[in-house]
């Protein structure tokens, strides 16, 4: 393990950036509990998981309800965006032949990336609709990596001479 520096937070403005950073987190965390709080439970009737309390009149058979009801809606999300794998349309900026093949290239282009399997589009697309639905909000972080390859490439020079142009010997 790394050893801490001993001037880690020692400087009195670094702790009072410190301090209010984390006073915010802790604030922010709180205040969304009651959100957090609602989501588990809706997790617990996805689950068929009986926590609420245990009063006399409820009964003991459990209709899962709002299961089916989640269940019909993720297929109607499934039908509406999946029927073919054509997933994005273009939108054309200008009139003119250029435009157009721009426009044609990056709809394959994005269309294609969303069809290797790897992505795995589907899937994603289904779990972050089905957690918004339940949460009420989902947020995606999107990254990549980009390897970048050094590569010689040799260009054939021409020389000036005079007002002739020629190629090298």
């Amino acid at each position: 393990m790394a050893k801490k520096n001993s001037l880690y937070y020692s400087n009195p403005i670094e702790q009072n950036v410190t301090k209010r950073v984390r006073e915010e987190y802790e604030t922010a965390k709180q205040n969304q509990q009651t959100d957090f709080d609602d989501f588990e439970q809706i997790i617990d009737q996805l689950e068929c998981k009986r926590t609420e309390k245990d009063y006399e009149w409820l009964s003991d058979v459990f209709i899962p309800e709002y299961p089916s009801i989640h269940l019909t809606e993720a297929s109607q999300w499934a039908n509406q965006y999946f029927p073919t794998r054509d997933f994005v349309d273009v939108y054309l900026d200008g009139e003119t032949e250029k435009s157009k093949k721009k426009a044609n290239a990056a709809k394959q282009f994005i269309n294609s990336m969303l069809n290797i399997k790897d992505v795995y589009h589907y899937q994603k697309y289904m779990r972050a609709r089905g957690i918004n639905s339940t949460f009420g909000c989902v947020y995606a972080v999107c990254s990549w990596v980009q390897n970048i390859r050094q590569q010689n490439k040799q260009v054939e020079v021409q020389q000036r001479i005079g007002n002739i142009l020629t190629a090298p010997r």
